[in-house]
């Protein structure tokens, strides 16, 4: 009977050691510079992947244009979930996080989605509103809406990341722990 246990044990913790991976596609702009929607796109890729602290990895961006124009797809924010779902397969991505940045006077609103590429849904959706100039917004908001994407308070540790469950739970199921 030991065995069967020890079996199991193996097969959960390999599951919640396993890194995911995820495409971050540049943010459309509104309200602001096709070069700085991507320059904080790119840094939003980089806060998730700092934020989830190993629970995921996110495709090279480099790597992810190319690939997009050869498969006929525009890296754009704002994807149908059957884009999104193309692109991530595509990719070889688990998850896509799209989304927009707009400025309004001195308010930078950033939307954000997360989507499981398998199962089209999406998993978590944030709005985080920043205060100040693009500079802040580069260096403290994209952070905090990344942090905010990944429900996580800034401190926090990531035990209560999302993590995919798909093989283990009733109906396919994402669950939070």
């Amino acid at each position: 009977m030991k065995l069967p246990f020890k079996l199991l044990a193996v097969l959960v913790s390999t599951t919640l050691s396993a890194q995911l991976s995820v495409a971050v596609l540049d943010f459309d702009g509104i309200g602001i510079t096709e070069d700085e929607a991507r320059a904080l796109s790119g840094r939003f890729g980089t806060e998730f992947m700092g934020v989830s602290k190993g629970t995921y990895k996110i495709v090279e961006r480099n790597q992810m244009g190319q690939i997009l124009e050869e498969q006929g797809f525009q890296n754009t924010g704002i994807v149908s979930s059957d884009d999104a779902v193309k692109m991530g397969e595509a990719l070889g991505a688990d998850f896509i996080v799209s989304g927009s940045i707009s400025k309004v006077g001195t308010l930078f609103s950033i939307n954000a989605r997360l989507l499981n590429v398998q199962s089209a849904e999406v998993v978590k959706s944030i709005s985080h509103d920043h205060m100040g100039d693009i500079v802040d917004l580069m260096t403290k908001g994209i952070k905090e809406s990344a942090s905010k994407l990944m429900n996580l308070k800034e401190e926090e540790a990531p035990s209560i990341a999302i993590l995919p469950f798909e093989n283990n739970c009733a109906g396919g199921k994402l669950n939070s722990i």
